[in-house]
């Protein structure tokens, strides 16, 4: 089996962050000290991001599986952002009896929308894929751009993420494919753990109106909406996040 790279720290209930499309943990590492204080916090990297190796083959069934081996038969929170969202919904499904709870940041079930489900527009989507092909670099730092948000956001996520060199196209490309593919709206319903979702009500990704949507789908949900913030909330609103995730 492929195994990720991820390091622990902390003491109390154990927290899993998985973080998002062409990012790695070190993103949220502040954020994650300061909830070592009250969690054993366990940090991943997804395959060909950070510190991991890339795979062969990227599938949700092997990140999800490689992610469940990694905890060793305990009950865990798994945080998700953006990409990782789903990825702690699909572990959620197949591991009932290894979750406490999901939270999702700035993550939506349906990442690309559907009849009645806000997303992003596929054709937007496909027109960000071709830009990554022609000019991956050039791509890269639009993303990063639009996700921050503001200038010092902009700046403070630019410096984090070239702690490591950039993903390769292929990885960038299979990450993306499983953004576009995978669908955890018929997760939501089943689940018999309590669900969080905080996000920022200026998210370019990530429309405030899905609050609405997967708060119909599980009566588990404690929704948290940020103010005046995108899709990095953890960088302005980690200290509200920390005391939404207290017992």
């Amino acid at each position: 089996m492929n195994l990720l790279f991820h390091e622990t720290f902390g003491s109390g209930r154990r927290l899993v962050m998985i973080h998002g499309w062409a990012m790695h943990s070190g993103v949220w590492r502040s954020w994650a000290q300061s909830l070592s204080e009250n969690f054993r916090v366990t940090l991943v990297d997804l395959p060909g991001h950070g510190k991991s190796p890339s795979w062969a083959k990227v599938s949700l069934e092997n990140i999800v599986e490689s992610l469940a081996t990694s905890v060793a038969n305990e009950k865990v929170t798994w945080l998700g952002w953006s990409l990782g969202g789903l990825i702690a919904l699909e572990l959620a499904r197949q591991y009932p009896q290894l979750t406490s709870s999901v939270v999702l940041v700035a993550s939506n079930p349906s990442f690309i929308a559907k009849q009645n489900w806000p997303g992003v527009s596929q054709s937007w989507f496909d027109q960000f894929r071709n830009e990554l092909i022609e000019d991956t670099n050039a791509t890269l730092r639009r993303f990063i751009a639009m996700v921050g948000g503001n200038k010092p956001h902009i700046r403070q996520l630019r410096v984090l993420w070239n702690q490591y060199p950039a993903p390769s196209l292929e990885t960038l490309l299979q990450s993306l494919a499983l953004l576009a593919s995978i669908d955890g709206r018929g997760t939501l319903p089943i689940l018999q753990c309590p669900v969080s979702f905080m996000t920022g009500d200026n998210d370019p990704l990530v429309p405030v109106s899905v609050v609405q949507s997967i708060s119909a789908l599980t009566p588990n949900c404690c929704p948290l909406v940020l103010e005046n913030t995108g899709h990095v909330p953890f960088l302005s609103h980690s200290e509200q996040m920390t005391r939404a995730l207290m017992p």
